[in-house]
Protein backbone atom coordinates (compact mmCIF):
# COMPACT_ATOMS: atom_id res chain seq x y z
CA UNK A 1 0.00 0.00 0.00
CA UNK A 2 1.39 3.77 -0.75
CA UNK A 3 0.61 4.39 2.92
CA UNK A 4 2.16 1.65 4.55
CA UNK A 5 5.54 3.00 5.38
CA UNK A 6 5.92 2.37 9.17
CA UNK A 7 8.81 -0.12 9.90
CA UNK A 8 7.92 -3.91 9.77
CA UNK A 9 9.08 -6.76 12.71
CA UNK A 10 8.06 -8.62 15.39
CA UNK A 11 5.43 -6.34 17.62
CA UNK A 12 4.17 -7.84 21.01
CA UNK A 13 0.56 -6.44 21.88
CA UNK A 14 -0.33 -6.32 25.46
CA UNK A 15 -3.82 -6.53 27.65
CA UNK A 16 -4.72 -3.43 29.33
CA UNK A 17 -5.03 -5.75 32.56
CA UNK A 18 -1.28 -6.16 32.33
CA UNK A 19 -0.50 -2.80 32.97
CA UNK A 20 -0.85 -1.25 36.82
CA UNK A 21 -3.89 0.99 36.70
CA UNK A 22 -1.62 3.94 38.05
CA UNK A 23 1.10 3.55 35.24
CA UNK A 24 1.40 6.32 32.53
CA UNK A 25 0.08 5.89 29.14
CA UNK A 26 0.69 9.50 27.71
CA UNK A 27 2.01 12.88 28.73
CA UNK A 28 2.76 16.15 27.42
CA UNK A 29 5.87 16.15 25.56
CA UNK A 30 9.06 18.70 25.96
CA UNK A 31 7.35 21.54 23.00
CA UNK A 32 10.99 22.88 23.04
CA UNK A 33 12.76 19.83 21.33
CA UNK A 34 11.28 19.41 18.18
CA UNK A 35 12.63 15.49 17.64
CA UNK A 36 9.88 14.96 20.44
CA UNK A 37 7.31 15.02 18.19
CA UNK A 38 8.92 13.49 14.96
CA UNK A 39 7.23 9.64 15.24
CA UNK A 40 3.88 10.11 17.96
CA UNK A 41 5.89 8.51 20.75
CA UNK A 42 7.57 9.60 24.05
CA UNK A 43 10.40 8.05 26.22
CA UNK A 44 9.53 8.94 29.71
CA UNK A 45 13.72 10.41 29.18
CA UNK A 46 12.63 12.77 26.67
CA UNK A 47 10.95 15.45 29.30
CA UNK A 48 7.75 16.77 29.66
CA UNK A 49 6.35 20.35 28.47
CA UNK A 50 7.52 23.10 31.36
CA UNK A 51 4.17 25.17 30.03
CA UNK A 52 2.37 24.50 33.42
CA UNK A 53 4.67 26.18 36.17
CA UNK A 54 5.56 23.03 38.19
CA UNK A 55 4.22 19.96 37.10
CA UNK A 56 2.46 18.85 34.06
CA UNK A 57 -0.64 16.61 33.46
CA UNK A 58 -0.39 11.99 32.86
CA UNK A 59 -3.04 10.07 31.81
CA UNK A 60 -2.94 6.76 33.52
CA UNK A 61 -3.64 3.14 32.08
CA UNK A 62 -6.40 3.18 34.70
CA UNK A 63 -8.26 5.83 32.62
CA UNK A 64 -7.57 8.88 35.30
CA UNK A 65 -5.22 11.53 35.09
CA UNK A 66 -2.49 13.01 37.36
CA UNK A 67 -0.99 16.50 38.25
CA UNK A 68 2.50 15.76 39.00
CA UNK A 69 5.24 18.13 40.30
CA UNK A 70 8.75 18.13 38.03
CA UNK A 71 10.77 16.66 40.45
CA UNK A 72 8.54 13.96 41.25
CA UNK A 73 8.36 13.33 37.19
CA UNK A 74 11.88 12.99 37.02
CA UNK A 75 12.62 10.86 39.92
CA UNK A 76 11.00 8.31 38.48
CA UNK A 77 11.96 8.74 34.63
CA UNK A 78 14.96 8.89 35.48
CA UNK A 79 16.09 12.38 34.63
CA UNK A 80 19.04 15.25 36.05
CA UNK A 81 20.84 12.17 37.28
CA UNK A 82 18.20 10.59 39.17
CA UNK A 83 18.34 6.41 38.45
CA UNK A 84 14.36 6.33 37.23
CA UNK A 85 12.41 3.53 38.36
CA UNK A 86 12.50 0.11 36.78
CA UNK A 87 9.80 -0.65 36.34
CA UNK A 88 7.72 1.58 37.37
CA UNK A 89 4.76 3.46 36.65
CA UNK A 90 7.22 5.14 33.27
CA UNK A 91 8.80 2.40 32.47
CA UNK A 92 6.39 -0.41 32.42
CA UNK A 93 6.48 -2.47 29.59
CA UNK A 94 4.93 -5.94 30.47
CA UNK A 95 7.81 -7.95 28.62
CA UNK A 96 10.41 -6.20 30.22
CA UNK A 97 11.94 -7.36 33.53
CA UNK A 98 12.94 -3.32 33.91
CA UNK A 99 10.06 -1.77 32.26
CA UNK A 100 12.15 -0.75 29.22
Amino acid sequence: SAYDTGPRGPYTTFKLSQFSPVAMVFWEADERQPSNFDNVASRPDEGVTQRHNTGTVMGNFGGHTEYMKFKVYYQEAGIGGFRGVRPGRFWCNPASKTGD
